[in-house]
């Protein structure tokens, strides 16, 4: 079993290895994004110059924790943090 810090960043090396680095396709409904952060919900991030270690405290600290991620097995615990990225933590949590 992982333990806490160990099964953020199995999920991070998961999610980072999804979503890629940066993107700019006006196609997007995002728009600008980087490590799946993106511009149109971080405002006020430089999402070119974004860093993947910013990346996963932007994960960790809006989604992860939020949605209660920590107290979840590490399968179910990234889903509901992919869920809480696309619907908001509140509605991932419940």
């Amino acid at each position: 079993m992982r333990d806490k810090i160990d099964k953020f960043s199995w999920a991070m090396e998961f999610v980072l290895g999804q979503e890629g680095g940066y993107s700019n396709d006006p196609r997007d409904p995002g728009g600008e994004t980087n490590f799946g952060i993106a511009k149109k919900f971080h405002p006020n991030v430089d999402i070119k110059a974004l860093t993947a270690g910013q990346a996963k405290m932007i994960y960790f600290g809006q989604y992860w924790r939020p949605a209660r991620c920590p107290d979840m097995p590490a399968p179910v615990a990234l889903a509901v943090m992919d869920m809480a990225v696309n619907c908001g933590s509140a509605k991932a949590a419940v």
